[in-house]
């Protein structure tokens, strides 16, 4: 998984035959209410598993970024 981008193993990220920047808008847009979105991803072994995505803006100095958080679907969490 290492050095793979992340719309390789997590489906419906990124739309097929989009241009990056428009499907980084639409990850935005499915983001924007700042909850946690859930998606189907798949492991090098193939095998398929649900992970949800999380996207957060930050300005820095006048740059806009974003910060992807991911984590697996039903896990064990510490409150």
């Amino acid at each position: 998984m290492v050095g793979r981008q992340i719309p390789e193993f997590i489906d419906g990220l990124f739309l097929n035959g989009s241009s990056p920047s428009y499907s980084a808008r639409h990850l935005v847009y499915l983001c924007s209410d700042g909850e946690w979105r859930r998606f189907q991803a798949t492991d090098a072994q193939g095998a398929h598993f649900a992970v949800e995505l999380n996207l957060l803006r930050i300005v820095t100095d006048g740059q806009e970024m974003f910060l992807l958080n991911v984590r697996r679907a039903g896990a064990d969490r510490c409150l």
